[in-house]
């Protein structure tokens, strides 16, 4: 779950990233972690239901499904790309939803700030 820093947590971190070598991996992560960003629009957890229906992409970014409105979902984690918040969200298919997989399975899809819109 997602929550705001307290000026203790930012000065911990701060002081933790000033003992890693100047241009580590971990001092880059610890540094961009801090800068400032919108808050997600959404939190961890939140159930929601598509309102309008499109095309999503699944998390590995290699396929995605034609999603209709009305389709549930949760969203099981937020990740910031640099430039905006991405959510993924998991989609409960049913048997018989495709014709290839007539097994009940879960599937994630990378939904970015913006393709939000399409979900409450």
């Amino acid at each position: 779950m997602s929550r705001r820093l307290t000026a203790a947590d930012r000065s911990a971190l701060i002081r933790l990233a000033s003992t890693l070598p100047v241009g580590s991996e971990e001092r880059r992560a610890i540094l961009a972690g801090l800068m400032d960003r919108p808050e997600p629009q959404f939190d961890v957890g939140r159930r929601l239901t598509l309102i309008q229906e499109g095309y999503f992409k699944s998390e590995g970014g290699r396929y995605g499904d034609w999603l209709n409105a009305g389709t549930k979902g949760v969203i099981d984690a937020i990740e910031w790309d640099g430039g905006g918040w991405e959510y993924i969200i998991t989609v409960k298919h049913t048997p018989g939803q495709y014709a290839d997989d007539p097994r009940p399975h879960n599937v994630d899809y990378r939904v970015s700030e913006r393709g939000m819109g399409a979900w409450k």
